[in-house]
C-alpha cells in the first residue's frame, strides 16, 4: 500500500454519536371533523373541534385553516367558542381552560389559567359581560370593555356551596334575555343583570338543559325530553322528543334541534328528520350550518343545509387523519407517513403534504411495519384478522391469514428483519416467520404463554447477528435461529426476567442499537442489556420523565428515545445527557389530563433518512423535524450502515458533514473511485454500494476546516 494511504488509515477516528440536537418546527396533524361549537365573524365560521380551531370560508366554501397547539392553541380539544364585541374569540378547552384568540393577528393567549378550571364547557358573551361554565359552577367576568386586557377584569364565581339556588355545579348551557339563564344537569337558574339574585327552576322539562334560544324575547330551552317555553313564571312543553338535544336554533319559522340521533325540524306541529348522523351544534346565518358529531376520535365535519330544499345538504371536511387515536406509525422510503387507528383505516401523508385515506380489507389494525419492497404491513388484532399489506406502487392490498376465525389471526406483535422476514407473535403465543419468498415456519415451543392482549401491542427487534428479540408478558425473549430459519435443530433461546435484573416481567417495547445493546421499556422503568449485564433506568437514578415507558427507539446517531406517560425523553449514552420534551416546554401534542390519561402517548417512530420523529397520541400526531443547533464538525460525522450489506442496504450515507464538504471514495489499495455529491442543506452524501464489489473502502472528507478519513465495508 502506498505510504500516503497508510497515513490515511492512521487518521481513522471512531464515529462519535454525541452531537447535540435542537428541534426545529413541530407539526401537529389531527382529525378536526368532530365539531362542538361554531361562531361567525363576517364571511368566516370558526369551529371548536376535537382537533383544534378550524376556519371555514363561506365564500369559497372550504376549510381554509386548522389551528392547533403548534400555532399557539394551548389544547387542541376545543369545547365551546364565542365572539366578543371586538371580534376576539373566547374558546373553552378540554385541558387548558379559557383561551382568547385574536383572528386578525392569529394570536392565542390563556386567560387567567390559575383562576379557572382546565375544562370549560360553555361560554356566553353579552356586551362587556362573559359567562363561563364548567364542572365547578360558573364564572361571570366583567371585562370593563377591555377584552384583550384581562388584568383589570372583575370575576365572580358561582358554585352551589355558596349559592344554594344553583342546583348543580355541572353547567351545560347559557341564555340571555333581561336575565342571564344558566342550564345545568339538574334544571335551570336565572340570574339578574345586577348579579345578586338567583332563581331556581327545578326540572323545567326534564333535567339537563343542554341548549337555549331566544325568540322575540321569549326563552326556549332544549332538554332530554324536548323543547319548553318560559311563560313568565315557569316552563311549558312545546315539543316532546325522546332524544337528548345538543343544540337548538330557530330558522325560517322553524325550530331545528341538533341531537345524537340527527337533525330534526319542528314546524307547524310537525317534526321531520333531516338526517340521522349525530349533530352537535347549529349556527344560523343566511344559511343553516351544523357542526357534526361522530365517534370518539372523528366526526362528520361541517354540514350546510340547502336554502331551497331542506332535505338536501352538503358536507365540508377538514382533511387530516382518519381518526385522532393512533396505534402505530411507520414511514416509507420516500418519507411518506402511515398511521393506523385500530380499525380498517390507514392514514397516509404524501410527500406533497396531503392526506390520503386507505382502508385495509381486514379490521382491527394495531401495528405497522415496512418491508424491502416499500410495502406497508398491518398486524390485525382479531380472530378474522391476520396480516394485510398495502403496495403503494400498485395501489393494491394483499392479506395473509390463518383460517377464517382463528387465534393465529390475532397479531400481538409484528416485525420485519434485515432479511425481509416477517415475524409475528399470535394469539396462541406462537411465533411465526414468513421469509421474503412467503415461506412460513412456526416456533411453538419457545416457552412463552399466549399474551392477554394489549391495546398498543408488543414489539420485535433484531440485532446485527440476526437474533430476534421480543417483549412479552413474561420477560424479554432472545431467539437465535443461527441463520438457518427452516432448520430449528440448532436454535437457541433465552428469556430475561425480573430475576435477570429487568424492572418488570412485562416488556412493552424493545429496541437494538448499533452496538447490539438491547433497550427495553416497561411500566416500571427502562433497562439496557449490554453483554448480559442489565442496567435499570428510572426516575430515581436518571432524569427520565416517568417510569411508565410506552415506547423506546434508537436513532442512527445512537441516541435513545423514550416515550413515557409524561412526555418524550432523549438520552445520549455517550455524554449521558438527558433532554426532555413535555407540553410545557415543547409543542408535542398536550395531554389534557396527565393524571388519568396515562396511555395518551401511544407510538414513536424515527425516520433517520428524512430526519424527523413522529409521536402518536390519542389526540393526533406530532412530527418533529430535526435541525442541528451547531454547525456540524468532524466529531459529529456519521457513516452508516457500516458494514453495508448488499441486497439489504442500498448504500452508505455520510451524515452530519461540515458545510462545503466534499467526499472522495478510494479503494483500500488507494485507487480513486468517485467523488460524492454532497447535499449541503442536509449535510449528507450517499454512496451507492450496488455498483461496487465487497471490500473495504475509504472515504476522504475534505472541508475548509480540515480533512478526515472514514473506513467502511461492503459485504454480501
Amino acid at each position: 500500500m502506498p505510504i500516503k494511504y497508510q497515513k490515511l488509515l492512521c487518521l481513522l477516528l471512531p464515529v462519535i454519536c454525541s452531537q447535540v440536537l435542537a428541534f426545529g418546527q413541530w407539526q401537529t396533524y389531527t382529525n378536526a371533523n368532530f365539531i362542538y361549537d361554531i361562531t361567525a365573524i363576517q364571511n368566516k365560521l370558526y369551529c371548536a373541534t376535537k382537533g383544534g380551531l378550524t376556519i371555514f370560508d363561506k365564500e369559497t366554501q372550504a376549510v381554509i385553516q386548522v389551528l392547533t397547539n403548534t400555532d399557539g392553541l394551548p389544547q387542541n380539544q376545543c369545547l365551546c367558542i364565542a365572539k366578543d364585541d371586538s371580534n376576539n374569540l373566547w374558546i373553552g378547552t378540554d385541558g387548558a381552560g379559557l383561551v382568547i384568540f385574536e383572528p386578525q393577528n392569529q394570536i392565542f393567549q390563556s386567560y387567567r389559567s390559575s383562576q379557572f378550571p382546565t375544562i370549560i364547557k360553555c361560554i356566553l358573551i353579552s356586551s362587556d359581560t362573559i359567562l363561563v361554565g364548567s364542572d365547578n359552577g360558573f364564572y361571570v367576568i366583567n371585562t370593563r370593555g377591555t377584552f384583550n386586557l384581562p388584568d383589570d377584569d372583575q370575576i365572580i364565581h358561582f358554585i352551589k356551596s355558596t349559592h344554594p339556588e344553583l342546583m348543580s355545579d355541572n353547567i351545560l348551557s347559557f341564555g340571555a334575555t333581561d336575565y342571564f339563564w344558566i342550564g345545568t344537569n339538574r334544571g335551570l337558574v336565572s340570574l339578574n343583570r345586577d348579579l345578586d339574585t338567583l332563581n331556581s327552576y327545578s326540572r323545567p322539562f326534564g333535567d339537563s338543559v343542554k341548549a337555549m334560544t331566544v325568540i322575540s324575547d321569549t326563552l326556549f330551552i332544549a332538554t332530554e325530553r324536548g323543547i319548553a317555553r318560559f311563560n313568565g313564571t315557569g316552563f311549558e312543553p312545546v315539543l316532546n322528543l325522546a332524544t337528548p338535544v345538543q343544540d337548538l336554533a330557530f330558522h325560517l319559522n322553524s325550530f331545528y334541534l341538533a341531537a345524537d340521533d340527527g337533525l330534526f325540524r319542528y314546524s307547524q306541529q310537525r317534526i321531520d328528520t333531516i338526517w340521522k348522523e349525530p349533530t352537535q351544534c347549529i349556527i344560523t346565518d343566511s344559511l343553516l350550518f351544523c357542526g357534526m358529531g361522530g365517534a370518539k376520535d372523528w366526526g362528520f365535519g361541517l354540514r350546510v343545509l340547502s336554502d331551497t330544499i331542506d332535505t338536501l345538504w352538503k358536507n365540508f371536511y377538514s382533511i387530516g387523519l382518519i381518526t385522532n387515536n393512533i396505534f402505530s406509525l411507520v414511514t416509507n422510503n420516500m418519507g411518506e407517513i402511515y398511521a393506523c387507528h385500530n380499525a380498517q383505516g390507514l392514514s397516509r401523508l404524501s410527500t406533497y403534504g396531503y392526506w390520503i385515506h386507505l382502508y385495509s380489507p381486514l379490521y382491527g389494525a394495531r401495528v405497522l411495519a415496512k418491508d424491502r419492497e416499500n410495502r406497508i404491513w398491518l398486524g390485525h388484532f382479531s380472530l378474522a384478522g391476520g396480516l394485510s399489506f398495502y403496495d403503494p406502487q400498485a395501489d393494491s392490498w394483499g392479506i395473509v391469514q390463518w383460517g377464517e376465525s382463528n387465534k393465529r389471526n390475532i397479531i400481538n406483535a409484528l416485525g420485519i428483519d434485515h432479511k425481509d422476514t416477517k415475524w409475528v407473535w399470535n394469539g396462541f403465543g406462537v411465533i411465526v416467520a414468513i421469509d421474503a419468498s412467503s415461506n412460513q415456519i412456526e416456533f411453538p415451543n419457545l416457552g412463552i404463554a399466549p399474551p392477554p392482549g394489549r391495546d398498543y401491542g408488543y414489539e420485535f427487534s433484531f440485532d446485527s447477528k440476526d437474533r430476534v428479540w421480543l417483549g412479552t408478558t413474561q420477560g424479554l425473549l432472545m431467539f437465535d435461529y443461527k441463520g438457518t430459519l427452516f432448520n430449528p435443530g440448532d436454535d437457541e433461546k433465552k428469556v430475561y426476567t425480573e430475576f435477570s435484573g429487568l424492572p418488570s416481567p412485562e416488556i412493552v417495547s424493545v429496541a437494538v442499537d448499533t452496538k447490539d445493546r438491547i433497550w427495553v421499556g416497561t411500566a416500571n422503568g427502562a433497562a439496557v442489556l449490554d453483554n448480559e449485564k442489565v442496567s435499570i433506568i428510572n426516575t430515581q437514578n436518571s432524569q427520565i420523565l416517568s417510569n411508565d415507558i410506552k415506547k423506546v427507539r434508537v436513532d442512527n446517531w445512537g441516541i435513545v428515545w423514550f416515550l413515557t406517560a409524561r412526555g418524550l425523553c432523549r438520552y445520549d449514552p455517550h455524554t449521558r445527557r438527558w433532554t426532555n420534551y413535555t407540553q410545557s416546554n415543547s409543542q408535542v401534542i398536550p395531554n389534557p389530563d396527565p393524571m388519568s390519561l396515562t396511555n395518551f402517548y401511544t407510538s414513536l417512530y424515527i425516520d433517520d433518512v428524512h430526519r424527523f420523529l413522529l409521536v402518536g397520541t390519542q389526540a393526533g400526531l406530532s412530527r418533529l423535524n430535526f435541525e442541528s443547533i451547531y454547525e456540524p464538525t468532524f466529531s459529529s460525522i456519521r457513516v452508516f450502515p457500516n458494514p453495508c450489506i448488499k441486497g439489504i442496504h442500498e448504500g452508505v450515507t455520510f451524515d452530519s458533514l461540515p458545510s462545503n464538504s466534499k467526499i472522495l471514495i478510494y479503494s483500500l489499495s488507494g485507487t480513486l473511485l468517485t467523488e460524492l455529491l454532497v447535499n449541503q442543506e442536509y449535510h449528507q452524501a450517499f454512496f451507492n454500494a450496488q455498483d461496487y464489489p465487497s471490500g473495504i473502502y475509504l472515504g476522504l472528507i475534505l472541508s475548509p476546516a480540515g480533512k478526515r478519513v472514514e473506513k467502511f465495508a461492503i459485504i454480501r
